[in-house]
């Protein structure tokens, strides 16, 4: 929610195993990066959604369209991770999803390190 209302205060939009509600649109009011991590296999925030969690492919997509981005990503496949990278977007941003198969509603083993170096690289003064 915080990088909807602040989106001119903060450099990018990290979330793991994040819970994004139908009824909370966003409208940033410029493009941010954005790097996200989930499992296929989380039971407390589904992939598909549920009644009042958007599935995570359309809060996504949400995120492609305000950074106009192009719609077809990258997308690296590895034993357990898929990673699915939009990076031909607005104010050379991207958007980035490391979407696991089993490490259910826990932060996976390289989420850290992804995420210090994605601040690193989009810090702001």
């Amino acid at each position: 929610r915080i990088a909807c209302e602040l989106t001119d205060e903060i450099a990018g939009l990290a979330t793991v195993a994040g819970g994004y509600f139908v009824d909370d649109p966003c409208e940033a009011s410029r493009p941010i990066p954005v790097i996200t991590f989930v499992s296929r296999n989380d039971t407390v925030v589904p992939l598909d959604g549920n009644e009042i969690l958007m599935p995570f492919a359309e809060w996504r997509l949400g995120w492609v369209a305000n950074n106009n981005c192009i719609l077809s990503p990258g997308v690296t496949n590895l034993e357990g991770l898929t990673i699915s990278q939009y990076d031909d977007c607005d104010d050379d941003t991207w958007v980035v999803s490391y979407i696991y198969d089993s490490v259910g509603h826990t932060y996976p083993p390289t989420a850290v390190d992804n995420i210090w170096s994605f601040f690193v690289l989009f810090a702001t003064d």
